[in-house]
């Protein structure tokens, strides 16, 4: 389990996180217009960019960028662990008061970012939805039926677009919450937890750009079969099973919160 934990002293405004694995071909460009945007909206900022065992020259480009870019941390992992164990990463380091979370392959734009940050007071979450989702149907089909059909039946919640990578934050929201997915269902246990903590969610559409270099790996077979693994584990540990005090299971009380707070 990765808690987060932060006291918030000299905190600037935003966090930005963005989990990259064999991205040389486009992290720099990433980084680089990332950083002008904020510096131009005038929002103090960090970028924790997590490695997570690149083996294409990812580390070579980042380190040369954390030269030219003095707000740039770099967090890496000795091997590949996987997307969530990236954005755990990436939250236990940021210190931000908000988080952004966004991709280090170029897909998001962070021009669409202004109208996350003008609802941040509207709400704890504001999610983007990829707006449309330009990747292969095979993906697009995939992520339907992954977002749509599995994650609601399992876990609950109605939101458009669980894995869009896309998410702004604040930081009370994950606060000492205890999130235990290394692969690709970071994203559902992140919102999981969210809701059981009461949290407010607003959507907003996002532009999901096409993927200009490089190589997705969401729907390798190893990556499929990590995620059903956890999502049996998380499912099993704190969704179903009664809790130890006699109270219902994870699921049931998210329900009551969101049907309380309707």
């Amino acid at each position: 389990m990765t808690t987060v934990c932060h006291d918030g002293h000299d905190a600037p405004q935003l966090s930005v996180v963005l989990p990259a694995y064999n991205e040389a071909a486009n992290i720099g460009r990433v980084v680089s217009e990332t950083s002008a945007y904020l510096e131009a909206c005038g929002i103090p900022y960090e970028i924790h960019v997590v490695d997570d065992g690149s083996r294409d020259g990812t580390a070579h480009v980042l380190a040369d960028l954390e030269i030219s870019h003095p707000r740039l941390r770099v967090v890496r992992h000795a091997e590949n662990l996987g997307y969530g164990a990236a954005i755990r990463s990436g939250l236990a380091a940021s210190k931000g008061r908000h988080i952004l979370l966004s991709d280090g392959d170029g897909q998001f734009d962070i021009h669409d970012f202004d109208p996350l940050w003008r609802r941040r007071e509207q709400a704890d979450l504001v999610l983007g939805y990829r707006s449309p989702r330009n990747d292969p149907w095979t993906r697009r089909i995939a992520g339907w039926l992954y977002n749509r059909v599995l994650v609601r039946v399992t876990l609950g919640g109605s939101f458009r677009d669980v894995n869009c990578g896309f998410k702004l934050i604040a930081r009370p929201v994950v606060e000492d919450m205890e999130l235990g997915s290394t692969g690709a269902l970071i994203m559902a246990e992140l919102l999981t937890r969210a809701r059981l903590r009461g949290a407010r969610f607003v959507e907003v559409a996002v532009r999901h750009l096409p993927r200009r270099r490089g190589r997705a790996t969401g729907l390798l077979p190893r990556v499929i079969i990590r995620m059903v693994a956890e999502l049996v584990t998380l499912r099993g540990r704190i969704l179903e099973r009664p809790r130890s005090d006699g109270r219902s299971g994870l699921r049931t009380e998210c329900d009551a919160v969101e049907s309380a707070s309707a």
